[in-house]
Formats: structure tokens, sequence, C-alpha cells
């Protein structure tokens, strides 16, 4: 685990604290070195317990963004998924739109091209409406 700055601050300014208010205390050398052996004892119990307390949080925090991300994975899967099948459907309905398109096409330009080929065929020269546009 990573301790940042203000922990290690926390930390070492109550061991400081702690240890100058044993040495400043008017006691016996044996009541003061029990006396710092328990305090010494309960800081390591006080890290141990916030370290423990760490480790829990950041691994609840790790499965919380594996779920969120694993989530978020299957939402965006799911949607371009679904936007690849739209745009298939709607390519297919535009390739079926211009297919009739152009087969309705193709079908006046041979009904145009046989009509003008019967025509030059009838002597279409000598029609009354070419005879009425030249004079």
């Amino acid at each position: 685990m990573k301790m940042t700055g203000t922990w290690k601050g926390v930390l070492v300014g109550g061991a400081v604290g702690a240890a100058c208010a044993l040495l400043l205390a008017p006691q016996s050398g044996r009541k003061l070195r029990e006396s710092m052996r328990r305090s010494a004892h309960d800081m390591f119990d006080k890290t141990a317990d916030v370290t423990q307390s760490v480790r829990e949080k950041t691994a609840e925090l790790a499965k919380d963004i594996r779920d969120k991300t694993a989530e978020l994975k299957k939402s965006v899967h799911d949607k371009t998924a679904e936007m690849a099948h739209e745009a298939a459907d709607k390519t297919t309905e535009a390739v079926k739109a211009i297919g009739g398109k152009v087969e309705s096409i193709s079908e006046k330009t041979r009904d145009m091209a046989a009509s003008a080929m019967n025509k030059s065929g009838d002597g279409e020269e000598d029609s009354p409406d070419k005879a009425k546009t030249t004079h």
C-alpha cells in the first residue's frame, strides 16, 4: 500500500507526540518503558487496522470498477450490434428501392427506344406535325 504524505505525517506526528508525552511525564524507568511499549503496540494495532481498512475499501472500489466496466462494455456491445442491424436493414431497403427504380427506368428506356424505332420505321418524316413545324 502506498502511503500519502498526509498519512505519513499523521503517523510520524502521533509517534513523536506519544514519545514526547511519555518522556516528559514524571514516571519511573520501568513504568516509562512499559508505557512506551503499550503505546508502540497501540500504534502498531491502529496502523494495522487502518491498513486493513484501506485494503478492504480498495478491494471494494476495484470490484465496483470491474462491475461497472463490464456493464458498460455489454451496453456498448449491445448498442453497437443494434446499430449494425439497423444499418443493414436500411441498406437492404435502399438497395431494393434503387433496384426497383433502375428496373423502372430501364423499362421506360426500352419502351422509348422501341417507340422511336417504330416511329422512324412508319415514315414519321412525312407526319403532319413535322409539316406544321417546317412551314
